[in-house]
């Protein structure tokens, strides 16, 4: 018999919440509709297989619910059920390797023999953790056991590039219930908001702009790598008060720790080339590593019919270095740094003079950086924090010329630049299953726009404290009550914010949570500049209920929503002088489905997603309330996955579909704003990659096919500033695409993650 030694700080959730307001019905009818029956996995006695058995508990003896375990370079695993048993078979044989994870906590590799007629006995103790972030997010895939963990998505590494179409993270939670799909705009537009009201916090560490700038009606890409991190986890609702500054959801990562082996990698394509190293010390204590990329999109853009035309196709210089330091057993240190640099320059007709070409040309320059570090100061009591600095350069010229590009008029110019300087410090005591955390953080922000020879200048100091508890209310009921107070310099505004959620299990796989919060965020910095910093904290609160049940190779979730929107900054032409205020507000409504299933076929993972929402606000430029353009009022996704072990071949599938759009039509009295739609949106993805063993490296060559059917992707309408009997749609900067590939690993087998890299 194996002993797998990972320590872990046992908890579990307690709260005597002090409100709690519900204004939804139960959706028991969600349990009796989905039945999912719990299933053994493989049989002990299967010919030709391995059965793998055992339990995983804490250092204290008591089971562990949702840690996953899998055979190396396959897709054979499961995760622990309600009493920390699992059981599963593999048809590998010869040596392979366990790894066992759980997120917080640092990965365990374990070398092992599989005879194909045996069976592996392991008995598996989780001790302690590596980042204290395990009670904000958790799978809704997996076993959950407290509220966030029901009402938060996650994805791993392998998922998370199986499913982005560009390597980005928050491409990936577009597939996910209540994210609307676009390609538009950045960021994550979870339950009616838009995509600036969610936000995305590093290692607990918020990042001002996950991505690069952008052209109007363009996304930008990411400015880091899905392989940076461990896990990724996104909640659309409810978060924990340790989190701030964001009204509709919340993507949470984790970077990965100091690594078992030191490695080199590489990546070519005809899009770009990089290349890294990570090296480990003898002690396997310490690592450094640097990644270098140089990516251009001209021979793809010159071969891909595109929505726009470019004088200078995109061009990115990315360079980043990391240091990891475990000095001891309960302690760690991570830095990590990056620069990018990117430009691009397109044009398009105007609308009114087919002879006149609309031209910007867009400069990005990104540093950032930040240290963390974890310490655990007694058996119950632990500390956590950091510092960051990030700097975002943006340089936009826009001008009109002639079919010659000669400027016609003056060229306007925008010159912008944006640092944010933070620090965060977190307090945690666990003793008995509850928690108690408590923390605080201040971040310095410096906007400095110019702009056609004006210019302007803000400066905000923000500051939070928050506290937290958590735990067993009594039995199979949980909870936890939060409560975070926040201030701004700036908008010389002082808010307090409680959240609360319960959990009751009602049973070893299934249970229903509920939740209510009040959440802010600072208006838009355009919105601070126009009104001199005058303006207040816009505010959302959350309410939610919800159902989840999931066994080793199913699950199912279905969630209803009310958020309402307060103080939203709107162009307000009612007050005596029209101006930005805090008077609009606002509302979102809905149901999520999520749907996972993988005993369909051996390798096969399948996913249906579905989300309803009935939004309307009324803010920035609305002149009436109403659905705004990012809202579809239904999507569905479905995600199909299989990998043909033998042949080391993975193929997969992704089809989305959103209900139309509405948009802004000038011809329509101000009653009908937004009243028109866009067609329904579709959208079908496919990928393989090949993996290909070699003695001296771990290799893949992926193929993908984006839009494969290339079906009509109009997601809004550009009006004729004079003759509003003009139009033309706007999508997607292409309208479909082949990527083709080439990566490889030197020193640490990558398969498990290589197995889907950069597919879609």
């Amino acid at each position: 018999m194996l002993l797998i030694q990972l320590r872990k700080r046992g908890f579990q959730q307690w709260i005597y919440p002090r409100k709690m307001l519900l204004l939804l019905c139960a959706i028991a009818f969600a349990a009796s509709a989905h039945q999912l029956s719990a299933q053994a996995d493989l049989e002990n006695s299967a010919a030709g297989k391995t059965v793998i058995y055992g339990k995983v508990h804490d250092k204290k003896g008591e089971p562990l619910i949702g840690v996953s375990l899998q055979v190396e370079g396959t897709y054979d695993g499961t995760i622990t059920e309600f009493d920390g048993s699992f059981q599963f078979s593999t048809e590998a044989q010869g040596s392979a390797r366990l790894i066992v994870s759980m997120f917080g906590f640092q990965n365990v590799e374990q070398d092992i023999v599989l005879s194909g007629n045996d069976s592996l006995s392991f008995d598996i103790s989780f001790g302690k953790e590596t980042l204290n972030l395990e009670e904000v997010v958790v799978s809704d895939v997996r076993q959950v056991q407290t509220t966030d963990k029901a009402r938060a998505t996650q994805l791993n590494r392998v998922e998370a590039l199986t499913t982005a179409v560009d390597g980005n993270v928050q491409s990936a939670f577009q597939t996910m219930a209540g994210v609307q799909p676009t390609a538009l705009a950045g960021g994550l537009f979870i339950r009616g908001g838009a995509g600036r009201e969610s936000q995305a916090f590093v290692d607990g560490m918020l990042v001002d702009d996950f991505n690069y700038s952008s052209p109007s009606n363009t996304a930008g890409s990411a400015r880091f790598s899905a392989n940076m991190f461990k896990g990724s986890f996104l909640s659309t609702g409810g978060f924990s008060a340790k989190y701030g500054q964001a009204i509709s959801g919340a993507l949470i990562l984790e970077t990965t720790d100091v690594p078992l082996k030191s490695s080199a990698d590489i990546g070519l394509s005809p899009l770009f080339a990089e290349a890294g190293f990570e090296k480990v010390n003898q002690k396997k204590n310490f690592s450094y590593g640097a990644t270098g990329k140089y990516q251009n999109l001209g021979i793809f853009l010159r071969l891909m019919p595109t929505s726009m035309q470019f004088t200078e196709y995109p061009l990115t210089y990315e360079g980043t270095a990391n240091f990891k330091w475990r000095p001891k057993e309960g302690t760690q240190v991570k830095t990590f740094a990056s620069y990018g640099d990117s430009r691009l320059g397109l044009f398009n007709q105007d609308l009114d003079e087919a002879s006149v070409l609309e031209h910007t040309k867009l400069r990005n320059r990104n540093l950032f950086w930040q240290s963390t570090f974890s310490h655990d100061l007694s058996n119950r009591w632990s500390l956590s924090g950091g510092a960051g600095y990030g700097r975002r350069q943006t340089d936009v010229n826009q001008f009109a010329s002639n079919d010659e590009m000669t400027p016609l008029g003056e060229i306007f110019e925008v010159d912008e630049a944006n640092t944010l300087s933070q620090a965060r410090v977190n307090l945690s005591h666990r003793k008995k299953g509850q928690t108690l955390d408590v923390g605080a953080e201040v971040q310095h922000r410096s906007d400095v726009i110019q702009a056609g020879g004006i210019s302007g200048t803000l400066n905000d100091t923000y500051g939070a404290a928050y506290a937290e508890k958590a735990g067993v209310l009594f039995g199979r009921l949980q909870g936890r009550a939060g409560l975070r107070l926040e201030n701004s310099q700036l908008l010389e505004e002082t808010t307090l914010s409680p959240r609360v959620n319960l959990n009751y299990l009602l049973g070893r796989d299934e249970q229903i949570f509920a939740g209510w919060g009040s959440f802010n965020q600072r208006p838009d910095t355009r919105q601070l500049y126009q009104e001199n910093g005058q303006l207040n904290f816009e505010r959302a609160q959350h309410y939610t209920l919800g159902y989840n049940r999931s066994t080793n190779k199913r699950s199912f979730r279905a969630e209803m929503y009310w958020k309402e929107y307060d103080k939203l900054v709107l162009f307000d032409t009612d007050l005596e002088s029209a101006r930005y205020a805090n008077t609009g507000n606002g509302f979102a409504r809905g149901l999520d489905v999520f749907y996972r299933d993988k005993t369909l076929h051996k390798g096969t993972d399948f996913w249906l997603t579905y989300s309803f929402v009935d939004a309307e606000r009324r803010y920035a430029h609305f002149p009436i309330a109403a659905q705004p353009n990012f809202v579809a009022n239904h999507v569905g996704n479905i995600v199909v996955k299989h990998f043909f072990q033998k042949q080391m071949v993975n193929l997969g599938m992704t089809y989305t579909m959103a209900s139309g759009r509405p948009y802004f039509n000038p011809n329509r009295p101000v009653e009908e704003f937004h009243s028109d739609k866009t067609p329904a949106f579709h959208n079908v993805n496919f990928n393989i990659a090949y993996l290909p063993k070699t003695k001296k490296a771990f290799t893949v060559i992926v193929l993908t096919l984006y839009n494969a059917f290339n079906f009509n992707q109009t997601l809004n309408y550009e009006y004729s500033p004079t003759n509003f009997d003009v139009r033309r749609g706007v999508g997607p900067l292409t309208e479909r695409y082949v990527f083709l590939g080439f990566f490889a690993n030197f020193g640490i087998d990558r398969t498990d993650d290589i197995i889907n890299q950069q597919l879609n």
